[in-house]
Formats: structure tokens, sequence, C-alpha cells
């Protein structure tokens, strides 16, 4: 009880001092990933590099409403105020000079035993240079390994300042009985479990980067204000251009997967196009592709290097825009939704009839991300009620089938059946409009 109360006064008196001074921002690799790091019911192994001492505070303060036992060095012991502290918060001792460590090793496997969270920092120390992950020790691998539990990594990019924010990025759980389906283990297998988890510390720390980079997550981006600011006036818009929004595919599939990286793929009738697609996803900020043609007029290519618009140069017929397909796929590892118009130009005959260009497929083989289709029946313009439609989600890993080489027959019978599913949807909301008619 008084260790309790111990610790609700340390964490409620630095709970202000903390997001004053340190002010982490969180980040996560999926919308899973956010529901893993929160779930520590089944208990936990965290993993993190170690960038700082602030490190500590930061996890302490991140599960404010959970018991986190620490590993801490016995140097932090010699601090007659952290060894108290470390006793209070239930953190278990690391002894520098006893290899095996046999005593923290038993009181871990003992929280873990009563379904208890333990921060580790694999690295064992502070990193030479910030955000270079050194060797992992195997400790946390072995433990997750022998109490079946899960581990939560991440990784921190230690950037602790007065004036700027430290940030963190979780990913999912790694439960590595079920990816290393063994009975027993040696010391390779130990070696590859090891490799296994710093690469997806690494993966993190890339994430972390595409998402500062493109500033997916934040909630103000001066790169998209323009198109920001079309979603804010869109009330009073909505007076003069009408349309109703319906959905023909899983409502609820659609909704989970606009949380993570996604490619929309729309129909292209009229100029209001990128409004109406940007309307219909309004909870997410979308990047949408455009020919380098219309950056030529000057207006043009202020709203659109403002409304965080994907820029697509022409190459040739037979070729694609290498920077193009770079800059969607650091945005779709970054979480980002992306919105392409696979016929490649605006179709004035509001007729759903010319085959797709096929980079929206390619793209989405190469990244894994699913598309979701979205059509319109007619030009959005003013006092004329348009129907959108949003279809199914289209997976590609049930055309790739574990293939890792994308060849162009994949690539065109993808993109046929894309085709084909987008047609189903527009032959179906034409029929809507002549019923309504």
């Amino acid at each position: 009880m008084i260790k309790f109360l111990a610790r609700l006064f340390i964490k409620i008196t630095g709970f202000l001092p903390f997001w004053i001074i340190l002010k982490p921002k969180f980040y996560y690799a999926s919308y899973k990933a956010k529901k893993d790091a929160k779930n520590l019911k089944e208990g936990a192994i965290i993993i993190s590099n170690h960038t700082h001492i602030f490190d500590y505070y930061v996890f302490l303060y991140k599960y404010l409403f959970h018991v986190v036992h620490t590993m801490v060095s016995d140097i932090v012991y010699k601090i007659k105020f952290l060894t108290t502290l470390n006793k209070i918060m239930g953190n278990i001792k690391i002894e520098s000079r006893d290899s095996s460590n046999y005593v923290a090793i038993n009181k871990t496997r003992e929280f873990l035993s009563k379904n208890k969270t333990v921060l580790i920092f694999p690295e064992g120390r502070l990193e030479d240079k910030k955000g270079e992950i050194m060797d992992f020790k195997p400790s946390a691998i072995l433990l997750a390994w022998e109490n079946n539990k899960p581990i939560i990594p991440y990784y921190i990019n230690g950037k602790y300042s007065l004036f700027s924010r430290v940030h963190l990025i979780a990913g999912e759980k790694i439960y590595l009985r079920q990816i290393f389906k063994k009975e027993t283990i040696n010391e390779e297998d130990i070696k590859e479990m090891i490799n296994y988890v710093r690469n997806e510390v690494n993966r993190l720390k890339h994430k972390l980067e595409m998402m500062e980079k493109h500033k997916t997550q934040e909630l103000f981006n001066r790169r998209a204000f323009v198109m920001d600011s079309a979603k804010l006036i869109s009330p009073p818009w909505r007076l003069f251009f009408w349309s109703k929004l319906i959905y023909l595919g899983n409502k609820k599939e659609i909704k989970r997967l606009m949380k993570d990286s996604v490619l929309i793929s729309s129909n292209h009738i009229g100029l209001f196009d990128p409004i109406a697609l940007s309307l219909s996803f309004f909870s997410r900020r979308l990047r949408i592709v455009a020919q380098e043609e219309l950056w030529h007029k000057k207006f043009m290519r202020f709203a659109m290097k403002n409304s965080g618009v994907i820029k697509y140069r022409r190459v040739s017929m037979d070729k694609f825009d290498i920077n193009f397909i770079v800059e969607i796929r650091e945005i779709l590892e970054a979480r980002g939704v992306v919105g392409i118009y696979p016929q490649g130009h605006i179709i004035d005959n509001e007729e759903f009839n010319k085959p797709l260009m096929g980079g929206l497929a390619m793209i989405s083989l190469m990244t894994k991300t699913p598309i979701i289709p979205f059509l319109m029946d007619s030009k959005y313009s003013v006092f004329k009620k348009t129907i959108f439609a949003i279809g199914d989600p289209i997976y590609p890993e049930r055309f790739l089938n574990g293939n890792t080489i994308i060849s162009n027959h994949l690539v065109e019978e993808y993109n046929d059946y894309v085709y084909n599913h987008m047609r189903d949807i527009y032959d179906t909301i034409r029929k809507m409009r002549k019923k309504h008619d």
C-alpha cells in the first residue's frame, strides 16, 4: 500500500513537469500497433533503443496507469535518490559484474508469470550515437521465448531539447513462438531471433523518419493548408455542391483501413474531383496524384504545392516516373493515404470505359497496400446532385500468393481486376441515378 501511494505521488507530481520539459510525441506503426501498445492484460516485454536517461521517464509516463518494471543498471543505484525511486517503482537491478544476473532474470520471470509488464533496453547501455542502434543482448528475447510473452518494440529518436520534441514510435506485438515455430532453440536460433527483433526496431526507425518527413500524422500541416482550408469551409460549400455518399462495400472494414496506409482509386470526370475526393474521406489528409502539366500555371502551381499534391512526370508511354513512385512509397510507409486517378486524365463523357494505366496496380503490389475504389456518377458541379460510392477494398495479397517477384503479367491481371471491380461499382450507381431521375 505504501509503495502504491508513493508511485501515485510520483506520477501525479511529475506529470506536468514531464510534459512541459520532455514533450514526447508518440507515433504508431499501424492502427493495430496502437491497440497492441495499450493492451497489457497478458503482460509484455517492452523493448526500445536507449538514447538518454530520460528514456525511462518517457515510458514511466507513457504507461501512467500501469506499473512497468524496468531492468536498471546498478550504476544508477549509486545515487541515493534514484535507488529509492527504483525500489518504489519495482524496478529490477542488473549487476554489471554478474554476467548471468540470475537474481534479476528470476525476478523478471516472476513478474511475467503474474502477467506484469517489463521494460528492457536490449542494447544494455546508452547508444554511442543517438539513433544508431547497437547490437542487442539476448535477455529480452530469451525471456519472451521462455515465458511465451509478446514483445512490444519501440524506437525513440532521442532528440531531447527545450526547443524540440522527442519522438517515439511503437510497433505491433511480436510473438516469437508464432514466428519461430520450434520446440527447442539453440544459439543460432537465438541469434536469428535477436536479428529479427533488432530489424523490427530498425524498421520502426525508418517509418518514423518517413512520418516526420511527410507529416502524415500531423493535425496541422502548412504544406496542405489549401485543401485543409477547403475542408473547413465545406459546410457552406455543400449548399451549392450537392452530393450523396454511399457505401457499397463493408463500411466498418473501409473505415478501419482508412486508419492506416491505403490507396484510393477514383474515376476522373471534372476539375473539382480532388475536392470531392478529399471531402468524402474527411478524417484523413489525402495526397492526390496529378500530372506535371497542371503546374505550368502560377495559381495552379501554388494550389497544388500547398495541397500536398504529388507531381507525376510523364516520362513515356511505357515507363514510370521513378521519383513519383518513391514519394508514394514513402507516404504509404508513413501511414499516409494516396488518391490516384488511374485513367490518367479527365474523361469528359462521364463514362467509365477507358482502361486503367498500370501504375496503381504496380504500386499496390509493390507496397502490399489495399485499394479502396471511389466512383462518381457525374461531374461535381453547382446545384447538381452527385452520387459518390465507396466499394469493397481490394487486397493485393490475394494476387501475390506469397510471390516476391512482380511480373508484367501479374500487374496486368491485377489491373484488369481493379478495373472490372470499379466498373461494377460505376454501373451500380448509374442504375441508381436512372431510378432517381
